[in-house]
């Protein structure tokens, strides 16, 4: 894998490259995983980026910040008393005071937005880490399949460390109530490897949860929501885990 190529995928997700860039990256996406598994998670949070975009504070805090400012206690004048001083400012004081709590609710709403950004961060970083030692490891192994919509589901595990990741494209969205499930199936039977949503555009990439050794298959089901503790449902895919 070029170095070079590969410091392209942030690029690539915000279409901030060259046509030839573009051309020479696009050339090299299919055969690399990590590439494909970055420029997925950089354009989902690029998306959710987009989608972050500042909200009108609701009606109902509205009303209680103003309630709260005819509650406030004044605090006791150290300059002359108003009668003795223009009243051109007396307007200030209450505008002033819903300024400062308009700041105060959008500043605790940047701090909630940043927290939720550096949680979306490290996601992609632990993603990253785990796609790289997949990949590297030296019983790599990937099986394709086809799924009953038409789109292609791919499993990428190695027996070696337990891990695995599965990658689903052209997967339409769960039922309203429903939602897909995976699954470890090993001589004792299936069990849980997680849950999972699917975006309108059918893509996902997931790290599977739970140790792959000893389990021969890994299959996918749509569930109630919530999930459930077995299959309720004919598998959609079964990918093999072992050659």
């Amino acid at each position: 894998m070029s170095p070079e190529l590969h410091s392209l995928t942030g690029a690539y997700a915000v279409d901030a490259m060259t046509e030839t860039e573009r051309q020479d990256f696009e050339s090299h996406l299919p055969a690399c995983w990590m590439c494909t598994v970055e420029v997925r998670e950089f354009q989902a949070t690029a998306a959710w980026l987009a989608e972050a975009v500042s909200q009108p504070p609701p009606e109902e805090l509205k009303l209680r910040v103003l309630a709260s400012i005819d509650q406030v206690r004044q605090v006791p004048p150290l300059t002359p008393p108003e009668s003795a001083r223009p009243q051109r400012w007396g307007w200030a004081r209450p505008v002033l005071a819903v300024a400062a709590a308009v700041l105060l609710v959008a500043t605790a709403g940047l701090g909630v937005f940043t927290a939720r950004l550096q949680d979306r961060v490290e996601e992609m970083q632990a993603m990253r880490d785990q796609v790289a030692s997949v990949l590297a490891a030296p019983d790599v192994l990937t099986v394709n399949e086809r799924l009953p919509s038409g789109g292609s589901a791919t499993v990428v595990a190695s027996a070696d460390r337990g891990e695995a990741l599965f990658v689903v494209s052209g997967l339409p969205p769960a039922p309203d109530g429903r939602t897909y499930q995976l699954w470890l199936i090993g001589p004792d039977g299936p069990r849980s490897s997680g849950l999972f949503d699917v975006g309108a555009d059918g893509d996902v990439v997931r790290a599977l949860s739970g140790d792959v050794r000893g389990s021969k298959a890994l299959g996918l089901t749509v569930e109630p929501a919530g999930g459930s503790p077995r299959p309720t449902t004919e598998l959609l895919v079964q990918l093999a885990l072992k050659k």
